[in-house]
């Protein structure tokens, strides 16, 4: 076997290896609760207005998103810079259990913004 051919075999090995580690490495959540609820808020993601979604702030998300899981209280610890998603103002929060996250969708109804939060946890594989 020549040396191009063996170059190309290990170079094709090795991105099998990277690639599947990659795909095998992706965590996977599943939603264990969800909470609606509704802020007072206007032109939330409406006509173009992104400004009133990225001003949302950590209190307005984790009003609605509850302070209780089951027998666990929550505490949320930071947020990501919440971004319209069409209508939808979109944010992630984390909080202190590490394999806990929660995502946050509002979207404006007359003069409140309907919204709706899921908790997911991490999926433990069996």
């Amino acid at each position: 076997m020549d040396s191009k051919a063996l170059s190309f075999q290990m170079n094709l090995t090795l991105t099998a290896i990277i690639f599947i580690s990659f795909v095998c490495s992706a965590k996977e959540f599943v939603a264990i609760k969800t909470v609606e609820g509704n802020l007072t808020i206007a032109d939330l993601c409406v006509n173009g207005k992104t400004d009133t979604c990225a001003k949302m702030t950590f209190d307005q998300a984790t009003s609605v998103c509850g302070k209780t899981l089951g027998f666990w209280t929550l505490k949320y610890t930071n947020f990501t810079v919440p971004k319209c998603n069409g209508p939808n103002c979109h944010t992630e929060l984390n909080v202190t259990l590490p394999d806990i996250h929660a995502a946050l969708d509002c979207q404006q109804n007359g003069t409140a913004a309907k919204c709706t939060c899921v908790l997911y946890q991490e999926k433990v594989p069996l």
